[in-house]
């Protein structure tokens, strides 16, 4: 049995909860309050890059999974960049407005999305079946025990201080 179409789909939501509640409300935060700043550095630093593309055009849709966490080990590793960057303390700046900030910019948060882009999300989008172990392994780290997995992990973080 293959089980790349659920898989897809799990990782889907984790997508877009991450697109409507984290990044589009910081494009948001970012064209009221940062477009006016000289972000060049930014546009010709490839770990940067799509990250302000979709910043600066509203039509442009939001980095898939795999770049955001690219985006995100800038973030949390990148001293020096994260001290010249625009873009990352715009970041830093919307992410200070969740409940759980820190969990937004931690190393647990970039490995989940790391994990769930390479393993379970590309691997599902290949033409090799996706194993129905790795669809309950994917399961269990998403929703875990009594509801205590990484989905909801995010939910919550993703509250409104």
């Amino acid at each position: 049995m293959d089980s790349s179409p659920a898989s897809i789909q799990f990782s889907k939501c984790v997508e877009i909860e991450i697109e409507q509640k984290l990044l589009l409300p910081f494009r948001e935060l970012f064209l009221r309050d940062f477009i006016n700043t000289d972000f060049s550095s930014d546009t010709s630093d490839n770990t940067l890059s799509k990250m302000i593309k979709f910043l600066i055009n509203p039509k442009s849709k939001a980095p898939e999974l795999g770049s955001f966490a690219f985006f995100l080990s800038t973030v949390i590793h990148s001293k020096a960049r994260a001290a010249t960057s625009p873009t990352i303390t715009a970041y830093r700046r919307h992410v200070s407005s969740f409940v759980d900030s820190e969990f937004l910019i931690s190393k647990e948060f970039y490995n989940m999305l790391n994990l769930i882009s390479t393993k379970y999300r590309n691997g599902s989008a290949h033409t090799k079946a996706l194993p129905f172990d790795y669809l309950q392994e994917f399961h269990e780290t998403l929703i875990g025990v009594e509801r205590k997995g990484f989905f909801f992990r995010l939910l919550d973080a993703l509250k409104s201080d």
